[in-house]
């Protein structure tokens, strides 16, 4: 960012550019996210969570092995919107950093934009790619947003020449700030999702520290005994400094669904008019906060009558939308997700995809997401975050099935469609 500034000066004295916007383009994402995920800040300034909206779209998969024919195929999409900027400044920038003293930065590639010392993507000389997505959870240190998202990205490509690398060295950064990093590793043929949030470090994992007291109360057999036991049966790994890890051999506790997910939905429907009684007063204050904005009043209304008509609405429960090629939500215009409030399926179970939209599949991450400010902040995206995921997922099957049917495996030009 310095030499950005630096450069801009001594082109142009009179250069717009300056140190604080530098610092609010690269940190300012992580530093918002921070507060509005956990709702610091503005829970202290009477601002409810549904007047708060955070575009959350992104999503990203890998494909390798035999359906590939050897290739190794990264795919990442950037859906957020940007004030009509991004999109037309957007670029592929080649760094080939300067070697200090007893220091190897790789080359790297970066997705990024001028200004903007961070990626959205990146991959380095050594074949190791790296993306993030938006991931609404509570598991976030508002005092210390830490290093996260874009500037990681950076980090880890290059100095990370391996996928194993990565892992490790996005375990040791000091995040603050829940979010996903799809990996992959052309060379060893790896990839993995990262789901993190804040580094907790050697402190134990805060599995219900963030869930709804409504859901505690119902759901006493959900408790750190049978998370253990579930780790057990299926031996998945326990959770490293405050992330997961997903695999492409992650074994998904499918206990979580069956034991959990009718319940889940039938509290979700049970429990909606409690919920609205309890927001009761922040819609009151939303409502006149709304009708005071000198921003943009009409779209701050519309936000709430979109948050509350979701609060209101009643959902169904499908046993049958759980399987590999389900859906909860048929179509994108379907309302079927009980907010954040249930075990979402990892629907690829192949050891060579691995694939992620915004949320977090993990039961132990996931736990962190479920609670009524998440469910406000996310509101308008849960449903949408899902039937991505579903869509993509059936997509990439279906390219699977061709390729083994036909015997013409996965191409460049059809993974990128």
């Amino acid at each position: 960012m310095e030499g950005i500034y630096n450069g801009c000066m001594a082109v142009n004295h009179d250069s717009k550019a300056n140190r604080d916007s530098l610092w609010g383009l690269n940190f300012g994402i992580d530093f918002l996210l921070a507060h509005i995920y956990t709702g610091a800040l503005f829970v202290d300034e009477n601002i409810p969570p549904f007047l708060l909206k955070a575009p959350i779209m992104c999503n990203a998969y890998s494909l390798f092995g035999e359906i590939a024919n050897g290739k190794h195929y990264f795919g990442r999409d950037f859906m957020f919107p940007t004030a009509g900027v991004y999109q037309d400044t957007a670029c592929l920038v080649i760094y080939n950093q300067t070697e200090l003293p007893g220091k190897k930065w790789l080359p790297i590639v970066s997705q990024t934009a001028p200004g903007m010392v961070g990626s959205v993507a990146a991959m380095n000389s050594e074949g190791v790619a790296i993306g993030v997505d938006m991931s609404p959870t509570k598991l976030c240190n508002p005092a210390r947003p830490g290093l996260n998202s874009l500037a990681l990205n950076r980090d880890c490509m290059i100095h990370c020449d391996t996928i194993d690398k990565v892992v490790s060295h996005v375990e040791a950064l000091p995040r603050g700030v829940s979010w996903l990093y799809p990996v992959s590793d052309g060379k060893s043929d790896k990839s993995c999702i990262i789901e993190a949030g804040a580094n907790i470090g050697d402190a134990p994992f805060p599995y219900f520290d963030f869930l709804s007291d409504y859901y505690k109360e119902n759901l006493k057999e959900l408790n750190e005994d049978y998370i253990t036991r579930m780790r057990e049966k299926y031996r998945t790994p326990a959770p490293q400094a405050g992330m997961m890890v997903r695999w492409p051999d992650y074994k998904y506790p499918k206990d979580y669904i069956t034991d959990f997910n009718k319940k889940m939905w039938k509290l979700y429907n049970d429990d909606f008019r409690k919920r609205m009684k309890k927001f009761g007063s922040d819609i009151i204050t939303g409502l006149i906060s709304s009708i005071l904005n000198p921003l943009n009043p009409i779209k701050a209304l519309e936000g709430l009558e979109k948050a509350i008509a979701d609060l209101l609405k009643k959902i169904k429960y499908n046993p049958d939308v759980f399987g590999e090629k389900g859906y909860i939500d048929k179509t994108w215009k379907d309302h079927n997700c009980p907010g954040p409030f249930y075990f979402a399926p990892q629907r690829e179970d192949h050891d060579n995809v691995v694939l992620v939209s915004n949320h977090c599949i993990t039961p132990e991450m996931r736990l962190t997401a479920m609670n009524e400010w998440v469910a406000f902040v996310a509101a308008g995206s849960i449903n949408d975050i899902q039937w991505r995921y579903d869509e993509l997922n059936c997509e990439i099957l279906d390219a699977i099935g061709f390729a083994k049917e036909s015997k013409r495996p996965i191409n460049k030009d059809r993974a990128w469609r």
